[in-house]
């Protein structure tokens, strides 16, 4: 018998959800390295039974990612807009920005 679990899944419910959080992520304990989270998260458990024993085992991964730099985004020029639900892809609100030096404050 043989098991996989996604852990991305199943921890968050336990309480672990900063971990999977780049922006809110702490392993300085664990690393000097800053910026780290974890993107994926699996274990796995076998056991076999037999007439000449039992015999388990276990193991489990994580995947850590460092946290990338927030993307610059500079409007100097015209753009559109818009900001949906990620969930399910509905546009919430949508804009646009025609001359950008006319909405500098």
């Amino acid at each position: 018998m043989q098991n996989r679990f996604n852990l991305r899944l199943i921890l968050p419910s336990m309480g672990v959800s900063d971990a999977f959080n780049p922006m809110a992520a702490d392993f300085t304990g664990l690393s000097a390295e800053e910026g780290l989270y974890v993107s994926d998260a699996f274990h796995e458990a076998r056991i076999e039974v037999t007439e000449d024993g039992t015999k388990a085992a276990a193991v489990t991964s994580m995947v850590l990612l460092k946290r990338s730099r927030a993307p610059v985004f500079k409007a100097d020029r015209p753009f559109f807009f818009l900001l949906r639900q990620v969930s399910t892809g509905s546009v919430l609100f949508m804009g646009r920005v025609v001359n950008p030096a006319d909405q500098a404050p």
